[in-house]
């Protein structure tokens, strides 16, 4: 797998109750600190020569092994998440779960054991890593009472049982605000921990999933200015506060109006599709789980589109030959529209997307009815419910 599909599958997994309180001062960076990661691998079944690092925000580096032992260093001045990997010589371009480990880490000296590349992993030197592994333990804890649960919604769907779906739908609903109300504990309890702004994005990406989270966004935005200004600049902490922003641009509100070219230079505007259900679909050739959901949308557009329904999707690349190849690849045969400035683009801006895909409703009137993250199958089910009234 490419690197680029690495970073993608890292970030796209980006990548969701009382953890063990780890405090700090406000001054808890000091200028002379830097981030040095000095790992040891023991009883390696194949050589690794060298052992890669991907920093939140896309940073790759490398560090060559020489008798198991790795070192990185970072001037990173905040928390950030970091996930290491290694190759198999004999298989380069492969990218293997057991090869890798993702770790949320302060600008502190950090050791970490393992054996035959990431397994069996130790790590020595950060507060953060603590509190993480704790709500990562957590999660993992809630996922498996969840998975039953979408089985039991998907059944539901598949019996076309309007109470059934519902009462299935309502149970998910309730479990996906438990979560998020347990990273939000988290950050109530632990006030000083260097994991609270990842604990705060987790929870914006849950409280994504639910309906009318109004009140929780509240709470939420209250507890992110309680951060450390050094927080706030964090490439975490910058995240949330785009997902608070993100959340003011919901369901209920006039959808902002824009204007865009297609990939022929022809410009399209909002307001030319009032009168129509209009789903705008965030998204970007690189976006592995967008890709994935294309071919759901392309059904349901063509199964819809004579009853009123339309599709724009508006991408976030930069390069435009790998926006065209992807629309020509997928067959979206509806507008598709770009600045070509990455997450720059002007619609992504107004509408305060920060992650992918991004789905957003709008009703004839120009009111957003839907806003959801990556949950394809929430827009599916309104687009039926709509269109069987």
């Amino acid at each position: 797998m490419s690197i680029v599909k690495i970073l993608f599958s890292i970030f796209a997994t980006i990548i969701s109750l009382k953890g063990v309180s780890q405090n700090y001062n406000k001054n808890q960076f000091k200028k002379k600190e830097e981030l040095i990661i000095r790992g040891k691998i023991n009883s390696l079944n194949y050589s690794i020569p060298y052992v890669y690092a991907i920093f939140l925000g896309g940073e790759l580096d490398s560090a060559k092994v020489i008798n198991g032992k790795y070192e990185f260093k970072n001037k990173i001045r905040f928390t950030t998440l970091i996930t290491l990997f290694s190759k198999r010589p004999s298989t380069p371009e492969s990218f293997e779960n057991e090869n890798s480990f993702v770790i949320l880490v302060e600008p502190k000296l950090i050791n970490i054991t393992s054996t035959n590349s990431f397994e069996n992993v130790k790590i020595q030197g950060s507060k953060a890593y603590i509190d993480f592994k704790e709500l990562e333990t957590k999660r993992e804890e809630f996922i498996l009472k969840l998975q039953p649960l979408q089985e039991g919604y998907q059944k539901a769907k598949e019996s076309q049982d309007t109470l059934l779906i519902k009462m299935a739908e309502r149970k998910v609903e309730t479990l996906r605000n438990d979560i998020a109300n347990m990273y939000y504990l988290f950050t109530v309890r632990n006030p000083l921990s260097f994991a609270k702004p990842f604990a705060l994005d987790k929870c914006l990406f849950w409280l994504g999933k639910v309906n009318n989270p109004k009140s929780e966004i509240r709470k939420v935005e209250i507890q992110y200015n309680k951060l450390s200004l050094n927080d706030k600049k964090s490439i975490l902490g910058i995240g949330v506060k785009k997902g608070i922003e993100s959340f003011k641009v919901n369901e209920g509100v006039e959808a902002p109006n824009f204007n865009q070219n297609d990939t022929l230079g022809n410009s399209f505007s909002l307001e030319s599709f009032k009168g129509k259900y209009l789903l705008l679909d965030f998204w970007a050739s690189w976006c592995g789980p967008c890709r994935k959901n294309n071919p759901i949308l392309k059904t349901y557009y063509s199964k819809y589109k004579n009853k009123g329904f339309e599709i724009i999707s508006i991408s976030a690349d930069n390069n435009l030959d790998n926006w065209k190849n992807a629309i020509q690849k997928d067959s979206m045969d509806w507008v598709n529209l770009s600045d070509l400035n990455g997450w720059d683009n002007e619609i992504l801006k107004k509408y305060r997307v920060n992650s992918l895909p991004t789905y957003v409703l709008v009703d004839p009137y120009g009111i957003i009815k839907l806003r959801v993250g990556n949950d394809i199958d929430k827009v599916v089910s309104e687009i039926n419910r709509i269109y069987k009234e």
